[in-house]
């Protein structure tokens, strides 16, 4: 590589842009092309069909929660067993009840915290006649409930 005869002041430059600046939507765009091209890709969320997308996108509910959800159902949330398979140490059990390892499915459906929840709500009923640990069935239950008008 010639070196440049005048003396110009080196700069940061990210590839993966046409401006050269870097962005967390241009990473995050880089690494699902990079994932497609060594044949990684596929969706963590394939039981998910169509209609259950567009039940939480058309939900009546913030905006903050379908992201939310959407982090639900996607698996993304930073749950202690996540944690553990990401090599970080954190301590295996649920932060608040202490009986159980931290799951989506102990966190949202077992823990006793949540089951108390459940129960002062008026969504009580979701989890009757699911088998354990059928957080997906959970989830588009609830869907089509908060789909439904007001």
């Amino acid at each position: 590589m010639p070196l440049p005869r005048q003396n110009i002041e080196d700069r940061l430059v990210w590839h993966a842009t046409v401006d050269g600046i870097f962005s967390v939507k241009s990473a995050y765009h880089l690494a699902v092309r990079l994932d497609q091209l060594n044949g990684r890709w596929r969706s963590q969320v394939s039981w998910m069909d169509k209609a259950s997308w567009i039940r939480l996108w058309e939900a009546n509910i913030p905006p903050k929660l379908k992201i939310f959800a959407w982090q639900l159902l996607n698996r993304i949330l930073p749950t202690t067993e996540a944690l553990i398979e990401r090599k970080i140490d954190v301590f295996a059990r649920c932060p608040v009840c202490w009986a159980s390892s931290e799951t989506m499915e102990h966190l949202f459906l077992d823990c006793p915290v949540a089951r108390a929840l459940w129960t002062q709500s008026n969504l009580d009923h979701l989890g009757e006649g699911l088998p354990r640990h059928t957080f997906p069935l959970f989830m588009k239950k609830l869907l089509a409930i908060l789909h439904q008008p007001s």
